[in-house]
């Protein structure tokens, strides 16, 4: 729907821009540790800054920086079915993914962890960190619900390779430390332990949870609007009636 008018222009203002959160410069800081410590596959490096700047460019873009939905309530990820069972839920995964694992990974430089264990869980272990500091990046009115449902897929989704080869190369360093120390076995099995856990857990959590139970719930236009957006060519979006231009109304 076109139109001029100046009142529908007033009643769509653009939300206030986003604010860098304090737990977001910690898990930042410390996914720029990992990186610097161990050496990360230049993919995964490239992922953890392209993902992010992708996902902006698609909510200023596709979602006018989330004008037509800056005047709803604010909903968390999961919007229905929440219950104590999700806050531990999400408790689960902050322990396996990150408590536990960030100790083997600077665990090398005085736990007496064996190298190849730390280098092993350290892809894994950035790419989580970065996906954090997303979230809590996008826990604002401008940014579009299917925005942030795409922080969490995307990153789960390309990490699956990643755990793979965590999962792979824990199996074959435990093999390899066959008749290694005692303490050095101990190691490569708890590096193997976590690595195929998190295998099992994001798994669950892609091909289930996300995909199964939470994105059904964001496919009513009417609960999440979007722009009302002409294509050029049915190829690209007219950027200018996505960030609401002068002449275009946004409409649910």
């Amino acid at each position: 729907m076109i139109s001029s008018s100046t009142d529908d222009q007033q009643q769509q203002r653009r939300p206030a821009p986003l604010a860098v959160s304090a737990d977001s410069v910690v898990l930042l800081s410390i996914g720029a540790a990992v990186a610097a410590a161990h050496p990360v596959p230049r993919a995964d490096l490239f992922f953890a800054v392209a993902y992010p700047c992708y996902m902006a460019l698609t909510n200023e873009w596709r979602f006018g920086g989330n004008v037509v939905g800056a005047h709803r309530e604010f909903v968390p990820l999961l919007r229905e079915g929440r219950g104590p069972w999700f806050m531990r839920y999400v408790k689960s995964f902050a322990l396996v993914s990150l408590l536990l694992p960030l100790p083997i990974v600077f665990g090398c430089f005085g736990l007496g962890v064996p190298l190849s264990v730390s280098r092993a869980a350290a892809p894994h272990i950035l790419l989580v960190l970065t996906q954090c500091a997303c979230e809590s990046l996008t826990r604002s009115p401008s940014v579009a619900a299917l925005v942030r449902l795409l922080i969490p897929i995307g990153f789960n989704a390309y990490r699956m390779g990643s755990l793979v080869t965590w999962a792979r190369a824990a199996t074959a360093t435990a093999i390899a430390a066959g008749a290694a120390a005692p303490a050095v076995r101990a190691w490569h099995g708890v590096g193997l332990c976590l690595a195929l856990t998190n295998l099992l857990m994001w798994s669950y959590n892609l091909f289930v949870f996300l995909l199964w139970r939470t994105l059904p719930q964001y496919l009513d236009r009417r609960e999440f609007p979007t722009p009302a957006t002409r294509w050029r060519g049915s190829l690209l979006p007219d950027i200018r009636d996505s960030i609401g231009g002068p002449d275009v109304s946004l409409v649910e």
